[in-house]
């Protein structure tokens, strides 16, 4: 796993549910295997799990009150910055 301190994200954001995030990584992943994963753990009081990935331009993502085991984590981010609210 690769750790960073900020990653920051731009372009096409997307949200989705966590069902489509799994689905829509594990189709490409299958076309290239090389699409990382990054999460992050955002909040002061009420913690939240944000997972993104970038796809044919565009980023998808999903926040999660709790962490979900069956994503593999490529990059664990301290922050996340964008200029959408995630």
């Amino acid at each position: 796993m690769i750790y960073s301190d900020v990653v920051y994200v731009g372009g096409v954001v997307v949200r989705v549910d966590v069902e489509d995030f799994v689905e829509l990584l594990e189709k490409a992943r299958a076309e290239s295997p090389d699409i990382m994963v990054i999460h992050s753990i955002s909040g002061l009081l009420s913690k939240s799990h944000i997972y993104l990935f970038s796809y044919g331009g565009i980023t998808f993502y999903f926040k999660s009150n709790h962490e979900i085991d069956e994503i593999k984590i490529d990059i664990e981010a301290s922050e996340i910055k964008s200029s959408y609210t995630l």
